[in-house]
């Protein structure tokens, strides 16, 4: 049965977006039996698209045209809705203004319109834009002949061009340094050898200073929070974000860069908890507040807020909490995680989701949980795994098979990771010390010795704590914490 495209986009229409609809529209119905706003509201009221009795009502005559005004009239509201506040509408509103009063001599109008215009491009950076209003005010002037006054601003335009093209190719150069961080991150989560420092170092280096422009500083800012970040450097990483931050603070129009203001404030909060500090809150209530109508926007914002709730608990040790707050959100996280593995997004945020809700299950004694979290990871995502990425799940994997007693299977895992690890040409020296670890534990039953090496691993992981390519493991699973919890169940018993 082919679908009706109108009656389609009427339906999926949200409230909100209805009734600006019919605020905006109402100014020109004239007659509540033949005008677009009554074609919308009966279709509005329809469960599946009836042509005939629309026409029954509407009449006949003409339906298709009528079909297409109220299409083109949805459209343009749905545009008008989603962009009405932006800097840049109110901009290419200005420039429509100052066109009519063009048309119709009035020059004096003309001229407000375009030094409205020229305050908003020049407060938003918005210099290529700056440079079109800047044409309208010529022909402003080309209407008004004052030739003196154009010649002036000719050679304004020129300078200005010069410095627009300048602007842009350095805002061009810190998008490639970006695009070239991220690429490198799609290989590897976290800093884990001399090696990788070194080529990641040299991709850094290429644009190591700060810029008079905003948009610039903006894209400056994030990068260099990501590049500590990979380097496990924190609090450097914590101080880059907190200075992006500021700027959309400082800057209201920057906020317009939606998706950047949301990570932003996602990092803060991030690097707030793993340092413990006290601007979680702060941050995490300003993510809270965002509103957007964009069903994507709105996606991503709901995942962070669910992430960062969880690993804020956990963190804090507040284990159940946590596990009662993955079973009230449970429906909410998994239609999201299933988004995100389709569109490939947010690949970092799902690892440590994932790594969070293993541990809440494993700290909460329901191991089997845990093990189909780290298994639906592992089989939706393994050939697409950071090399270090994977290792820490299988870890993680026989964590939980230690819980459920499936000795077989931890040793055969471990030969398994070991030969991996061969293949592969790694030879981390967290990942070794966990593994010989396990390799003990398996055959022993003796309690003494079993808090033994427990303690020695305790020991071990405080040198590792210290060690720049091998404290990252440490950060997305609570592996202490852990170790310190199967020794005091030892004890108990």
């Amino acid at each position: 049965m082919k679908k009706e495209p109108l009656f389609e986009l009427i339906k999926k229409m949200k409230q909100t977006e209805k009734a600006y609809f019919k605020k905006t529209a109402t100014a020109y119905r004239k007659n509540s039996k033949n005008n677009f706003l009554h074609l919308f509201e009966l279709i509005d009221k329809q469960r599946t698209y009836n042509e005939t009795k629309l026409k029954e009502i509407i009449g006949s005559k003409h339906f298709a045209q009528k079909k297409q005004h109220l299409t083109k009239k949805i459209i343009t509201s749905l545009k008008n809705y989603y962009s009405k506040d932006s800097i840049k509408t109110q901009i290419e509103a200005l420039l429509h203004e100052n066109r009519i009063y063009l048309s119709k001599s009035m020059l004096d109008s003309a001229e407000k319109s375009i030094e409205k215009a020229k305050k908003l491009t020049l407060e938003s950076e918005n210099y290529q834009l700056y440079l079109y209003v800047l044409k309208n005010e010529i022909e402003i002037l080309k209407n008004k002949n004052d030739l003196e006054m154009i010649g002036l601003l000719l050679k304004d335009y020129k300078e200005i061009e010069e410095k627009v093209n300048k602007i842009v190719s350095e805002h061009i150069q810190l998008e490639e340094l970006l695009i070239s961080v991220v690429l490198w991150n799609n290989e590897m989560e976290y800093i884990r050898g001399e090696d990788q420092l070194l080529k990641l170092n040299a991709i850094f280096e290429q644009n190591k200073k700060t810029s008079n422009s905003k948009r610039s500083n903006n894209i400056y800012f994030y990068t260099s929070g990501i590049y500590h970040y990979l380097k496990s450097e924190h609090e450097e990483s914590l101080h880059f974000f907190q200075k992006q931050l500021k700027l959309f603070h400082e800057t209201n129009w920057l906020k317009e860069e939606m998706l950047d203001y949301i990570k932003c404030l996602a990092n803060n909060c991030l690097l707030a908890i793993i340092l413990n500090n006290t601007t979680y809150q702060s941050c995490y209530n300003e993510l809270k507040e965002i509103q957007t109508e964009d069903l994507f926007l709105k996606m991503i914002l709901n995942y962070y807020q669910h992430l960062l709730a969880i690993k804020h608990l956990s963190t804090q040790s507040k284990h159940e909490n946590a596990l009662e707050y993955i079973k009230l959100h449970e429906n909410d996280i998994q239609n999201i995680e299933e988004q995100i593995a389709q569109k490939k997004i947010l690949q970092n945020e799902l690892m440590i989701m994932t790594f969070t809700k293993a541990e809440t299950y494993i700290f909460n004694n329901e191991p089997k949980k845990a093990i189909n979290t780290i298994n639906t990871y592992l089989n939706f995502h393994d050939k697409k795994l950071k090399t270090d990425t994977y290792i820490l799940s299988r870890l993680i994997n026989i964590i939980i098979h230690f819980e459920l007693q499936n000795l077989a299977y931890i040793e055969y895992e471990i030969e398994s990771i070991k030969k991996w690890m061969k293949n592969k040409k790694i030879d981390f020296k967290f990942e070794r010390t966990f593994l010989s670890y396990f390799e003990n534990v398996i055959y022993i039953n003796d309690k003494k010795e079993l808090i033994y090496l427990s303690q020695n691993l305790l020991k071990d992981i405080e040198l590792l704590k210290k060690a720049p390519f091998e404290k990252a493991a440490l950060y997305v699973f609570s592996f202490e914490n852990w170790i310190k919890k199967k020794m005091l169940d030892l004890m108990k018993n």
